[in-house]
């Protein structure tokens, strides 16, 4: 199991040395640089050396690729053009946002996606799990923004309990933070929480057909012990492998839902990074997200590896 947990750690090395080379490429492929991009009409030949000198721009690739990667070994991503800010306090002002945000989106659809999954497996074919499965297919074809808009338009509106819009710390009261982030969690959460009651569903059905479930019936064991200590532990793999997917997805959703909902997460600072041609912010919350992927994929891997032995097993050593 070390042995596995070790490779996958390795593997990772290489591949955020990609995400890096991503985002360092993305800012130098934009027609006429960075600095002519983000002066605009204002743009004359002092200025646009002025701003290539400030980013480095003025020195070879390799030079600012060798920098970049130090950049990331040390946290300094630069300075913001916009907020005149380096870049990485930016990021984790705003992080504990979108990981609130996200944590309990992430929760609604644990809490609904994975009852509703057992519930249609249990019942397969009944009227259930029918019921259970077209309000899955509706919330996988819900995009985020329709939702968003319906939920302040139904709910935010008729009751002053839930804001339209803005952000309230923990520090202010447990009451005023959940009232401004429970819609868009539940925004979020219920268009992921249809992904995973499939999933859930999908997984139950393959386990329940195996031969050890039949024979702990056989044995007499009550209905829920064989549900929840024989299936549910086995399904649990490929539904904690798409919690992982989803966590990476709800960081793209917190983009649109935070800006709808004026939340002062990554996802709006993101797209501040891009209206306000802010090239140093853009190019670190591209890493970031990169970078961000990678790691919950690895901690998904190691999760797996910890219900499932077996995995480690596969270079069948």
């Amino acid at each position: 199991m070390l042995r596995y947990i070790g490779k996958r750690i390795l593997l990772a090395i290489p591949t955020l040395l990609i995400v890096a080379v991503i985002s360092f490429a993305m800012i130098r492929m934009i027609p006429g640089g960075p600095a002519v991009n983000y002066l605009g009409i204002t743009a004359t030949p002092e200025t646009v050396a002025e701003i290539n000198a400030r980013l480095g721009l003025d020195r070879s690739i390799a030079e600012q690729f060798l920098e970049f990667l130090k950049g990331i070994c040390t946290g300094d991503f630069g300075t913001s053009f916009v907020y005149n800010r380096p870049v990485m306090s930016l990021i984790l002002e705003k992080l504990p946002v979108t990981l609130q945000l996200t944590g309990c989106a992430v929760l609604v659809s644990i809490l609904m996606g994975i009852p509703l999954g057992l519930a249609a497996a249990m019942k397969r074919g009944s009227w259930m799990d029918q019921g259970i499965t077209a309000l899955a297919v509706c919330g996988v074809a819900i995009p985020e923004f329709w939702l968003s808009l319906m939920l302040v338009q139904f709910i935010s509106l008729p009751v002053a309990w839930f804001p339209t819009g803005g952000y309230a710390a923990m520090g202010e009261g447990f009451l005023p933070w959940l009232r401004h982030i429970l819609l868009p969690a539940i925004t979020l959460g219920f268009i992921f929480s249809a992904v995973m009651c499939r999933m859930t569903r999908s997984a139950m059905i393959d386990v329940l057909s195996q031969d050890y479930i039949k024979t702990a019936r056989a044995k007499g064991q009550k209905e829920w012990i064989v549900m929840m200590l024989h299936a549910f532990r086995n399904a649990m793999i490929p539904v904690i492998t798409v919690v992982g997917i989803s966590i990476c997805s709800l960081i793209g959703g917190a983009v649109v839902v935070e800006q709808i909902y004026s939340i002062p997460g990554i996802g709006r600072l993101f797209i501040n990074a891009i209206m306000d041609r802010d090239y140093p912010l853009f190019q670190g919350l591209v890493f970031y997200l990169g970078a961000f992927v990678v790691v919950v994929n690895l901690l998904v891997d190691m999760i797996c590896v910890l219900l499932n032995p077996k995995i480690s097993l596969g270079d069948h050593s």
